[in-house]
């Protein structure tokens, strides 16, 4: 099997001979001999030299290889891992630069001024693609070795001994989750999923599940931490107030000591929960390696690890049960659905079908999960049956839409309009009409299809904010007041308020305004569609983060006009902390981590930024991106991003709004 692949990865990348090819194909040599070749080998960039050398290492059947085969793995399993995090981010950044690009091209049609900046920014843009290149070129060279390495490790240990191939895995396993040096711990976990036994599978996937119920209890520390931090920001602030010259050196320290544990935990859960994400992903790929009665077998076992654990422990062993597509586990998830009493594990449970892709789940979907009085399991049936392309559920969705109001209105349409190619949003009568008209034959649409709304749709729709538009009535909006939103939202010399250069202030002679005041105007339109009964609520932040009112608030005709003048008088202040800002937001919701549904008093939030965090526990975007993934995971809210100008985080507010359920949009 090896020689295969080695033969399959050679003839995809054919390069010349070397002097190692030819050593490592020649007569017996010491096995340590073997090992420094390759060693040396895997540091080179010859494939045919890698190949060769993995080859013999492999043939030598030596148990002593497993260091060098660990260690290799390690090494090209982490450059991996940083190649494929720099082309995501360095793609994010060439897509928000070409539409920077778009829009200075515009502007130079008509000013002169604009052709310098448009150069400036199109050079940028080449060295991007550039950058791109670069690491696409690395990828398509180390991915294949780190298949080939995985697949030789496979068939080394196949070569062993049964007593000395459990000692191998068992040393990784230990690796995995006992050595202290993260990247080894990761390399290990993945190299197991590749090659390891079911022992393995069912090892990793208890790796993954008791990482997950350590992520919960550092997260148990942090409401107590945190509650200091606000404390002494509290007792700062009255410092500075009421001492002519601020605050006292000791506060800050004590300030600084208290947001450095907390911050510090924060790392912890964030690192613990990759950790657990990463194990459940290798146990599944385990189990797609074990035979059919393995594969019936570990099922049970995984239920019943379901069942002692709790909270992210139970989310992981749905991570193992809904990665591994096999046959057997879907059969075990349907019959775990149909038992299921609580919402939160109904919902988790038909994610795990739909990435299954399990077909046979979808009459179950239609006849009962659509009905379901939980808001959260009838949104992810609908999302469910989208992805699983069923062609059945289309009619069922449109006499649906009769009955449900608000969020849940906007699921069904926005499934519809996966399904259909289609967008009439929730309004039933087009979509009647539409389905009338084009049930005959119809074949539905594939998931890329374009999608255009008619004007009667998006009419019909109550809520939108910078184009983004929900059926929603139970909303938070969180707006950007840091400094930099006072600066214009045409951009000019500066877009991507780069230091030094001088920033953007709007001109209004020339009809310019800030992102501010443009913030503001889609806001008072956007309150607009929350009808009297509805319920809101509007956060800001800058360093800081406040609210308009503690607790959600009732539209009324007395609170709307109450709610616009706020708006109306909206200032920017210093610093971007989007951490807090996201904290706030999910605490207002109600949001609360744990193996239940929390049933938010919002089902919505659309957050606004047009910069980079700056300031918060974290300004790291893998932490707050976790930080919100989590929590919400046992909520279910939408989280619709906007982003303004050129110096908007889009690798942040895109994930928020993907990982999320909801949409981004850059202007």
């Amino acid at each position: 099997m090896l020689a295969l692949l080695f033969a399959s990865i050679l003839a995809l990348a054919p390069l010349p001979s070397s002097p190692l090819v030819v050593q490592a194909a020649s007569a017996p040599q010491k096995f340590e001999d073997l090992r420094q070749a390759f060693e040396s080998a895997a540091l080179g960039t010859d494939a045919q030299a890698r190949l060769a050398a993995l080859e013999a290492l492999v043939a030598s059947g030596n148990p002593a290889a497993l260091s060098a085969l660990s260690a290799e793995s390690t090494r090209v399993t982490t450059l991996v891992d940083e190649l494929e995090a720099k082309a995501f981010r360095t793609r994010g950044l060439i897509e928000r630069k070409q539409v920077l690009i778009e829009q200075w091209k515009l502007r130079a049609t008509h000013d002169q001024d604009a052709r310098e900046p448009l150069e400036r920014e199109t050079k940028a843009l080449e060295e991007l693609r550039t950058d791109m290149a670069k690491f696409q070129r690395r990828l398509e060279q180390e991915r294949p070795w780190q298949a080939a390495l995985f697949a030789g490790t496979s068939q080394w240990l196949g070569g062993l001994q049964a007593d000395k191939r459990k000692k191998a895995e068992g040393e990784l396993l230990v690796d995995a989750s006992e050595n202290p040096n993260t990247l080894v711990r990761l390399a290990a976990t993945d190299l197991l999923g590749a090659v390891g036994s079911a022992d393995c599978a069912a090892a990793l996937a208890r790796l993954a599940q008791s990482l997950g119920e350590s992520c919960d209890k550092y997260e148990e520390r942090l409401p107590k931490l945190m509650a200091e931090v606000h404390k002494m920001e509290a007792r700062l602030a009255k410092e500075a107030d009421t001492q002519g010259d601020g605050f006292s050196r000791a506060s800050m320290d004590q300030y600084q000591a208290l947001k450095s544990d907390a911050a510090e935990v924060r790392k912890r859960v964030h690192e613990t929960s990759q950790e657990s994400a990463r194990a459940a992903k290798a146990a599944a790929a385990a189990i797609e390696r074990c035979n059919e009665k393995q594969q019936a077998e570990i099922g049970p076992t995984l239920l019943r690890a379901y069942k002692k654990s709790k909270g992210r422990g139970r989310r992981a062993v749905i991570e193992v049960l809904s990665s591994a597509r096999v046959e057997p586990l879907r059969a075990t998830l349907r019959a775990q659905l149909a038992a299921e009493t609580e919402p939160l594990a109904r919902a988790n449970w038909i994610d795990a079908l739909a990435a299954q892709r399990d077909t046979q789940s979808a009459a179950v979907l239609m006849e009962k999960h659509l009905l379901d009085p939980a808001w959260l399991v009838r949104a992810r049936s609908a999302a469910a049956l989208a992805t699983l392309r069923t062609r059945e559920a289309i009619p069922v969705m449109i006499a649906r839409l009769e009955h449900e109001e608000g969020r849940s209105r906007s699921d069904l349409g926005r499934a519809l309009t996966s399904l259909t190619g289609q967008d009439f949003r929730g309004n039933v009568q087009l979509w009647q009409r539409w389905w009338k008209d084009n049930q005959a034959g119809f074949q539905v649409a594939p998931e890329d299809a374009a999608k255009s709304a008619t004007q009667a749709a998006v009419e019909a729709v109550g809520v939108s904010f910078f184009g983004i538009t929900t059926e929603s009535q139970r909303v938070l909006f969180v707006v950007d007041c840091s400094l930099s939103m006072n600066f214009s939202m045409t951009p000019k010399n500066n877009p991507t308020d780069e230091p030094g250069r001088g920033y953007d202030t709007p001109d209004e002679s020339k009809g310019e305004i800030s992102r501010l005041t443009a913030a503001k105007r889609d806001l008072e339109k956007a309150l607009g569609g929350i009808r009297d009964g509805g319920e809101f609520n509007i956060i800001g932040y800058a360093a800081d983060v406040w609210a308009w009112d503690d607790t959600p608030t009732v539209m009324s005709p007395q609170t709307r006009k109450e709610a616009l003048d706020y708006v109306g008088a909206l200032e920017g202040a210093a610093g971007t902390n989007i951490y807090s800002a996201l904290e706030k937001a999910l605490d207002m919701a109600g949001v609360k981590a744990g193996a239940t549904w929390s049933k938010p008093a919002f089902d919505t939030i659309f957050f606004l930024s047009d910069g980079r965090a700056t300031i918060g526990l974290t300004t790291e975007t893998e932490q707050i991106l976790s930080f919100v993934r989590e929590r919400n995971a046992s909520a279910g809210i939408v989280l619709h991003t906007i982003g303004l100008s050129g110096a908007q985080d889009a690798d942040l507010l895109r994930r928020l709004a993907e990982e999320n359920g909801g949409q981004y949009v850059a202007r």
